[in-house]
């Protein structure tokens, strides 16, 4: 007899005596409330609840008539349901779920009774996670539990449970990355923690089984597996959720093996998984990572013998484990179709290889949409990027190019492709014929409950909108590129040491292609690495740390100008001396253009001016081709795909801005803008500061100081009169501590960040912008520490602005000046697109002979001192979009 049934023996025995009893007994009810009451009020092992059902059914025939009885009814039925989401078949959940919604209103504003119902949800929850393998969620439970703790009308005896709670998650974490011995040190601290609390004794002994398991694993690691252990795991066999403690154990000694896998204990851990497996019921939520878990192993087993024998095998269980996850929305389906990837392609099957990469992609893609905070969507798209390489590695090495580019593409962009889609999925819901989920999102904002939240992606899912998180094929990719009037779109994915880097190229017209680069690595050490370093220290001065401190000027030239020097010549021979030498020399390219490519530019290879590579004779490859760059070919389709938007005289000009001493003044930024006004857009709204007279008194335009709340009322404006073009002329900030943050400072010190932009763009989607021109320091960083992608300027592009133009560095002021009226010249007076006339800005920037245009004001012009060839001065503008 376990444990549990000792303790719950004397509870069952007086339980199935009161049920015994005839139903027309007329002493049967009043038994069965006395009973009940003893169990709910002497905190009976959760086990004992089991029979509250069957007595609340006997006692509802003649109820108590005391005070207290409604009272202790509810509690009763909620400890009934503890039971049934601790013990009972998942496919009970739904209804459990229901009836504690109805508790839920019946408790009303009872503190005490809405507290226990929503701990039982909590609990319910749990067991969902659980039972799904979502650990994310079960990492969020000790703050979870301390807001439930925190709404407690009675907290006595709970002080320590969020350290317990704590504690347990930092366990669970150990020992998931395989850190079994720091995971047996805290399964030792949890059990000590739990001595202090008031607790129910159930979940004591459950803790102490926890404990148990941490003990063998520890012993597995540092002495092998020894037949006491062995013995110990077979006396649990009597116990609920013996099948998990020999699949943990099998799990471990697979994946915790000496470098040299060693056969015999892998052959161990093997035999403890099907053991596992062969006591699992059939209909168990655990089913399909017992699968998998046997397919681990099999796999671990196969590279250990240098042999493919038992991959078949593994293949049909992983096969299984996938039917039985339904889908990329169950948390296990990235694991799950990953190993399969690998397998496939032990086994040769190289078309198998992209299949399972592309369907474990989709989970990824899941976890990023369902995130609840920064960590856990950081994983998610660190996993996505991480899977999407190898993933791409795995399909060139075969031969599957096609597949590579899509596979690259599912881990790009991420953060941007959840923010917009968050907005979507209300008229998705409603095209699925869901309109209840569509006004549920609605009214909270998109702030569901998990379970509702995945319910809602669920539906899209099987109703069949594959575009939701699938990357675009390579068809779709060549009809984009020839909208955009491009040749080639170009991955430049960073080498992993020992293994070098790559491009991976889309043509407009023919096959796709991909090549070696040795020379692209950012590891720590190599040339890129310094360089880019030195770009970030520099970088770091432009941060805002708090309100009232004023922003230090850029410094041009010195050691950044030289640093930035050498990073040119370096991205020469990394990647752009062989794509724009080798590769592009085999297109078909146009007589009416010089070339022109799309780039995207993978993890820190986005902060590289690509178009500023140089090569050895001082040729910059902006002389040799137009570059623009993407976020992602899903986001450069979804633009190529708009309607252009015409630019004419009217738009939003904001330059210098009054920012309450929160940044120095851009004295040079405020000539510039409202020179640009005055030259080309007379209809334009002009706001900010007004350029100096020389009288040495400020003055601001009639119009407005350029607030953060002005920009954003043109941002979503439906007036004709608004125009579509917006010319920034500002500070940027990129804030990289606590959390990377970034965003425009403008009027009165108003800030407007990309996060912002995203949502503000999204809820006027007929709102048609031709350009943003971000004239802004650091306005094409990544904000976001795990999403190199998400920038102040990829933000607008994600809100359906046509052509971007940001910034990688702090450019100096005056030289942006220069830069942007040339750049305006070219749109408008010459009629270019905007990737041309950024490209002949540039290259006047570039050109010694170079002569102002007619009309450019004379302090605008470079002089005898400046030196607007050198990369600091133009290089950092780069463009996005049509």
């Amino acid at each position: 007899m376990t444990v549990q049934a000792q303790a719950d023996d004397g509870f069952g025995a007086a339980a199935a005596e009161v049920l015994g009893l005839p139903d027309d007994d007329p002493d049967r009810p009043r038994r069965a409330a006395q009973l009940i009451i003893e169990i709910v009020g002497q905190r009976a092992p959760l086990s004992a609840s089991r029979h509250l059902e069957g007595l609340l059914a006997a006692a509802a025939v003649r109820p108590p008539r005391t005070p207290q009885w409604p009272r202790v009814d509810f509690v009763a039925r909620i400890k009934s349901e503890m039971y049934k989401i601790a013990e009972g078949p998942a496919a009970e959940h739904e209804a459990v779920d229901a009836r504690l919604r109805s508790a839920e209103a019946e408790a009303g504003a009872d503190p005490t009774m809405r507290a226990l119902v929503q701990s039982a949800r909590l609990a319910l929850d749990v067991r969902r996670a659980a039972d799904r393998g979502d650990e994310s969620f079960l990492l969020r439970l000790p703050q979870l539990a301390q807001g439930l703790i925190a709404s407690l009308p009675d907290q006595s005896g709970l002080a320590g449970l969020s350290d317990f709670l704590s504690l347990a998650a930092e366990g669970a974490a150990a020992h998931r990355r395989g850190d079994i011995a720091t995971a047996w040190t805290t399964f030792q601290q949890v059990e000590k923690a739990a001595e202090g609390l008031s607790i129910d004794p159930s979940i004591r002994e459950s803790l102490r089984g926890a404990a148990a398991t941490g003990a063998a694993l520890k012993s597995v690691l540092d002495d092998g597996v020894r037949d006491d252990h062995l013995a110990m795991f077979a006396a649990l066999l009597d116990r609920p959720g013996v099948d998990r403690h020999l699949a943990g154990l099998g799990l471990d000694m697979v994946r915790i093996g000496d470098p040299g896998l060693d056969r015999e204990r892998i052959g161990q851990g093997i035999t403890h998984l099907r053991d596992g497996l062969s006591v699992l019921p059939d209909d168990d939520p655990g089913r399909p990572m017992h699968l998998v878990g046997l397919a681990l192993g099999l796999f671990r087993h196969s590279e250990a013998t240098g042999t493919t024998d038992g991959l078949g095998e593994a293949r049909t269980l992983l096969i299984e484990a996938r039917e039985l996850l339904h889908g990329p929305h169950d948390p296990r389906w990235p694991m799950t179709n990953g190993l399969l990837a690998e397998i496939e392609q032990r086994l040769g099957a190289y078309t198998g290889v992209a299949e399972a990469a592309l369907d474990g992609q989709r989970g990824h893609a899941w976890r990023a949409m369902l995130a609840h905070d920064v960590d856990e969507a950081r994983d998610a798209i660190r996993d996505a990027a991480d899977s999407a390489l190898s993933g791409a590695r795995q399909c060139l090495s075969t031969g599957k190019l096609a597949e590579a580019l899509r596979l690259l593409d599912t881990g790009r962009g991420l953060t941007l492709f959840a923010a917009v889609e968050q907005h979507r999925i209300p008229t998705r819901l409603s095209d699925a014929g869901r309109d209840d989920l569509a006004a549920q999102w609605n009214e909270r904002g998109g702030l569901l409950s998990e379970q509702a939240r995945r319910q809602a992606l669920e539906v899209l899912t099987e109703q069949g909108t594959p575009e939701l998180f699938d990357p675009p094929r390579l068809v779709s990719i060549q009809q984009a590129l020839r909208l955009l009037d491009a040749d080639a779109l170009v991955y430049l994915v960073p080498g992993e040491p020992p293994r070098g880097g790559l491009a991976v190229m889309a043509p407009a017209q023919g096959p796709p292609a991909f090549m070696a680069l040795p020379n692209l690595n950012l590891a720590e050490g190599t040339e890129g690495a310094r360089y880019l370093m030195t770009l970030s220290s520099r970088n770091a001065r432009e941060t805002d740390p708090e309100p009232g401190r004023e922003i230090r000027p850029p410094q041009s030239g010195g050691g950044f100008a030289d640093s930035l020097a050498d990073l040119c010549h370096w991205a020469w021979g990394a990647a752009m001396g062989p794509v724009l030498e080798s590769y592009l020399p085999r297109l078909a390219l146009p007589d009416h253009r010089v070339p022109r490519i799309v780039l995207i530019p993978m993890g820190d290879l986005g902060r590289v001016p690509w178009h500023a590579a140089r090569r050895k004779d001082g040729v910059y490859a902006v002389e040799l081709a137009a570059v623009s760059q993407a976020v992602s070919a899903r986001m450069m389709c979804d633009n190529a795909v708009r309607a252009p938007v015409p630019i004419g005289s009217t738009g939003l000009v904001v330059g210098d801005p009054q920012t309450g001493h929160r940044a120095r003044s851009l004295r040079s930024a405020r000539a510039e803008a409202y020179t640009i006004r005055e030259a080309f857009y007379r209809g334009a709204r002009y706001l900010g500061r007004l350029p100096d007279t020389g009288s040495g008194t400020e003055r601001t335009s009639a119009s407005g100081p350029g607030t953060a709340g002005q920009v954003r009322d043109w941002l979503v404006s439906r007036s004709p009169a608004a125009g579509t073009m917006l010319h920034l002329a500002c500070h940027g900030i990129f804030r990289p501590d606590p959390e990377p943050a970034g965003y425009l400072l403008l009027g009165d010190g108003s800030e407007l960040s990309v996060d912002e932009l995203v949502d503000l763009l999204a809820t006027a989607p007929d709102r048609e912008i031709s350009m943003v021109v971000l004239a802004a320091c650091n306005s094409g960083r990544a904000v976001s520490g795990y999403d190199e992608a998400y920038s102040l300027g990829t933000g607008f592009l994600a809100g359906g602005v046509r052509s971007v133009l940001s910034t990688q560095w702090s450019i100096p002021d005056a030289a942006t000046s220069w830069l942007m009226y040339l750049f305006h010249h070219n749109l408008r007076t010459v009629g270019m697109p905007p990737w041309q006339a950024l490209r002949q800005a540039q290259l006047w920037m570039l050109d010694p002979a170079r002569t102002p245009p007619p009309g450019m004001p004379a302090g605008l012009v470079p002089g005898p001192g400046d030196h607007p060839e050198e990369p600091v001065n133009w290089a950092g503008f780069v463009h996005y979009g049509q």
